[in-house]
């Protein structure tokens, strides 16, 4: 006869209090989460994650009429402490797990146009070099005032696969003067 979990008694009458956590639990390391296989088992592991980051409010970073779509790569810091990510410095984070998994990236730029105003300025993040479905925004921007655009996007990911954020406008100039950009891993 099978017993259910939540009827075997603490000791003191209690059924509920007591529950047993999941195989394998003693020696997880602490962050880690329980990755179900949905066939009775699964395994730990940490979330993925990581970001980078620019920041030069004072000059900033000029593309110079990027009217297709052209990288934004600034020489960017990484993260310190990155979970399955890799940082080239030059705005790219590529995902080095060997578990394919899912992400969302979010990406925010302050950023000034060369001239004028009510000038439409596109961002778009990009996966392995191809525009990522949905993950794409305008900032209308003038050459007065800083202004800020976020960029969200999701994606499941294979080994080597990587993000980086592009950018275009119809004429003048977008100057980045700060951009960051993180990915985090979803269950």
């Amino acid at each position: 006869m099978a017993t259910e979990h939540n009827v075997i008694s603490d000791g003191n009458g209690t059924t509920t209090s007591k529950r047993h956590e999941p195989k394998g639990a003693s020696i997880a390391a602490v962050g880690q989460i329980y990755i179900s296989d949905g066939a009775s088992s699964g395994v730990w592991r940490y979330l993925p994650h990581s970001y980078m980051y620019y920041d030069d409010i004072g000059t900033g970073t000029t593309y110079t009429t990027p009217t297709a779509y052209t990288l934004i790569g600034p020489t960017t810091v990484g993260d310190s402490d990155p979970r399955d990510f890799s940082h080239n410095s030059l705005g790219r984070l590529t995902y080095t797990g060997t578990a394919d998994t899912d992400v969302s990236i979010s990406c925010s730029v302050t950023m000034k146009h060369s001239t004028g105003s009510g000038q439409d300025c596109f961002f778009q993040i990009h996966k392995n070099g191809s525009p990522l479905t949905g993950a794409q925004t305008v900032r209308t921007a003038d050459s007065a005032n800083y202004g800020s655009v976020t960029v969200l996007g999701h994606s499941e990911l294979s080994t080597n696969d990587y993000f980086e954020l592009y950018c275009k406008v119809a004429s003048g100039n977008i100057i980045v003067h700060a951009f960051n950009m993180r990915v985090d891993g979803k269950i």
